[in-house]
């Protein structure tokens, strides 16, 4: 499923024109790029296509229910910083899961017994 990144924003911008205020679910990009396998394996390609264009220079924008291309300078910079902040989210809680369960193997978790708040 070799796909360059003027043919992957051209078949972007086609499937935009039919649903312009829809983003286009994976399985249907997947679909026309010629994908096959399972539907997880379909949409894993599907996000490897889609890193390969932004890494080309196109402005992908993603959500749940599908990718779109940027409308705008504001719409691709409002993305950017929702993924950003997610990510930093993601580190944050992340870090301190690390540190609890440091904490809970070293010996330092028994000091506060959190059975009872996990009990029910």
């Amino acid at each position: 499923m070799e796909i360059q990144a003027a043919k992957f924003e051209s078949l972007m911008r086609r499937l935009q024109e039919r649903s312009p205020h829809r983003p286009v679910p994976a399985v249907e990009i997947a679909a026309l790029c010629g994908a096959d396998g399972s539907r997880e394996t379909r949409r894993r390609r599907v996000r490897s296509l889609v890193q390969m264009a932004r890494l080309a220079g196109l402005r992908i924008c993603a959500e749940s229910r599908g990718y779109w291309l940027a409308r705008s300078d504001a719409e691709w910079k409002a993305y950017c910083e929702a993924v950003k902040n997610k990510a930093i989210y993601k580190f944050v809680a992340l870090a301190k899961q690390q540190k609890a369960a440091n904490e809970t193997r070293n010996g330092q978790g028994k000091l506060f017994d959190m059975t009872p708040i996990f009990a029910g």
